[in-house]
Parts: C-alpha cells; structure tokens; sequence
C-alpha cells in the first residue's frame, strides 16, 4: 500500500456520491470522522486548544456572559468541548442549531463572546465581508477562534490526492470566490 493510500484509509471520507449541500452530507461526515480514530485525535488537539483559548479570555463578565457560536459545525464535535456552543452551517441538519451564512448573520451587534470555526475561512465567497459581520457580531474583546488550513508547498499536493471538493491556486490574484454551494 502506498503512503497516499495509507493515509487516505486513515484520514479522509470515503468516495461517495452525496450532495455536499444537503443533511445527508452532513451526517456522512460525522460518521467517518467518528469512525477514524487518527482523525478524532487531530480534530480533539485542535478543540482542546480552542477551549483553552475560549476560557483563558478575560474582559467583563458581561463579555463573558454572551453567546458563543461556531459556523460550519456539521461535523464537528467542539460543542463537546464548549459548554453552550450555539452550532450553525449554511444547511440544516440535526446536529445544527441555527442554519447561518457567515457573511450575512443574524445575531445582533456586539452580542456574541466568540467565533469558532475549523476550515471554514477558504470556503467563504467574500471573506472580506465575512470578516466584517464577525466583528460587528463580536463583543469587544470578543475573540474568533479558529483553524485553518496553511498556505505552502503542501497545500496543492494535499488538494490533489486527498481533497478533491477543495480549490488551491497559488496563482489566484483576489481571494474572493462565485457562490456555488455549502463549499463555495
């Protein structure tokens, strides 16, 4: 077995024909990530650290009161980490609380602690916009917290044998993307 295919089997979801934009996609992840330890241990050292960040933020207890939401949540287990996560994605599922688009939220403004998202920034269509509507729904010294994959030689060859509904192009002048989908 080649090193591609070890991590293929290890990692990634399985080669189906299901409509990203839909529940059933949704629920299809969830199972597989639930299904392959190695990812749960990536996934759980990423939440971890996300807590740690979420509780270590200081400010007044009205910042520390608020809401904490996290965008793109279909799959993601952080609400077992973060007590009161408010979980969204741009489709309904039963694991959603509230469907959101990150560019157009409907939260107030100033009325949230936090933003968590995992891999969700290069998704966005105008991450300028997107970026915008976090800080208007932030409470000062509200935090977004986040990971998202990295820029560098590994990106497009990663994109190429493992990620094929991912887009990489070092070239690309302007980041902002058409809207196509749950991921754009």
């Amino acid at each position: 077995m080649s090193l591609i295919e070890f991590v293929k089997q290890r990692l990634l979801l399985p080669e189906a024909e299901v409509e990203l934009n839909s529940e059933e996609a949704l629920l299809s992840h969830r199972k597989v990530m639930q299904s392959k330890p190695l990812l749960q241990a990536v996934y759980n050292g990423w939440y971890s650290e996300m807590k740690e960040a979420w509780a270590s933020q200081s400010g007044p207890q009205a910042l520390l009161n608020l809401d904490s939401v996290e965008l793109g949540a279909g799959a993601s287990a952080l609400n077992e980490h973060v007590p009161g996560l408010i979980r969204t994605d741009v489709v309904s599922g039963e694991s959603i609380d509230i469907v959101v688009d990150g560019e157009r939220m409907p939260f107030g403004d100033n009325s949230l602690r936090a933003i968590f998202y995992t891999g969700v920034l290069h998704h966005v269509a105008q991450p300028k916009r997107f970026l915008s509507e976090c800080s208007r729904c932030l409470l000062e010294g509200g935090r977004i917290i986040c990971i998202e994959p990295t820029r560098s030689w590994a990106g497009p060859i990663a994109t190429r044998y493992f990620q094929k509904d991912e887009y990489y192009d070092f070239r690309a002048p302007l980041w902002s993307n058409p809207r196509t989908g749950r991921l754009t």
